[in-house]
């Protein structure tokens, strides 16, 4: 899991520049795999409890969509 590592990584980066709490649930189990909240269990983005997309995202288009998505809000 290096790769989502590395995103995961500059994805909390971008997530504490717009003061948005990050969390990451690595799943480690078939049991835990079959449990998730989402069909695909590579990787998926939740905003505020809200499944938002299946999609490893660049630290770039993260920030985009943070920045529509705290748009949206107001």
């Amino acid at each position: 899991m290096p790769l989502c590592n590395w995103y995961c990584g500059r994805a909390k980066k971008v997530a504490e520049n717009h003061k948005v709490s990050f969390k990451t649930h690595r799943i480690t189990t078939k049991e835990q795999a079959q449990n998730a909240q989402m069909f695909w269990t590579i990787f998926g983005l939740f905003y505020n409890g809200k499944f938002i997309k299946y999609e490893i995202m660049s630290p770039h288009n993260f920030d985009k969509l943070l920045l529509n998505l705290q748009l949206e809000q107001c």
